[in-house]
């Protein structure tokens, strides 16, 4: 009878000991769908009012609440959603934008905003951000995943980005380029020499083309600056 209790004890013990292994896996367990839904990413925060904080991080569209663990998983914090600013990991670095099509969405005012990943270096003058996105599809019951990109425009709102086939950069790429890039008169003249490496071509659109461009130019920009010694 002692033997069987004690195998009955093990038993249990053995049982209570899974639960809870399975209960910390779970808890620990990583995944990530898209910038606006992932469990357990390794992170960095930037939270509105210049706090930041470094841990596992729990993000989802469908909540206004997301939670950091701290590193030992010993502690958690939560903040809402609408607070985060910025969010860098292994995966890249994401910044909360308005995503906006054609100038006249500055008039609505319920606003689309996503995490989206920014493709350029921080010192570049042109940001680059993609945006992907996982939606229903009608046709199969595997979802469906769209990418589009979108622009920081200088001078414009900061947390508002454009996007790269449409509005400003639809039709009159190569003459926004002009615009954007104008200290430089360098490459100004490149971009209307129609120079492949500075410009589009009219059957060329496409968005990688565009991304191409921007990064070319964003590369060689050397804006010209005033002397300070002209004469009074």
């Amino acid at each position: 009878m002692r033997t069987a209790g004690f195998t009955i004890s093990t038993v249990a013990v053995l049982i209570a000991l899974s639960i809870c292994f399975s209960a910390c896996t779970v808890t620990r367990r990583t995944s990530f769908n898209s910038p606006n839904d992932f469990k357990n990413v390794k992170s960095s925060v930037e939270l509105a009012g210049n706090k930041k904080f470094t841990g596992y991080l729990c993000f989802s569209r469908n909540s206004q609440t997301a939670v950091m663990h701290s590193l030992d998983f010993s502690k958690a914090i939560n903040f809402n959603q609408g607070d985060i600013l910025s969010i860098k990991n292994d995966l890249g670095y994401f910044e909360r934008k308005t995503l906006r099509s054609h100038p006249a969405d500055t008039q609505h005012k319920s606003a689309r905003t996503a995490f989206v990943k920014r493709i350029t270096d921080e010192e570049d003058f042109l940001h680059l951000y993609r945006h992907e996105e996982v939606l229903s599809n009608p046709k199969s019951s595997l979802p469906l995943t769209t990418t589009r990109y979108y622009v920081a425009i200088p001078g414009r709102t900061k947390n508002e980005v454009w996007d790269i086939d449409a509005g400003y950069f639809d039709k009159d790429f190569n003459k926004t380029m002009e615009v954007l890039f104008a200290k430089d008169q360098r490459l100004v003249a490149m971009i209307r020499q129609k120079n492949d490496k500075y410009s589009v071509r009219k059957f060329s659109i496409r968005a990688n083309n565009k991304i191409r461009v921007i990064m070319n130019l964003n590369k060689d920009y050397s804006p010209q600056t005033v002397s300070s010694s002209a004469a009074n």
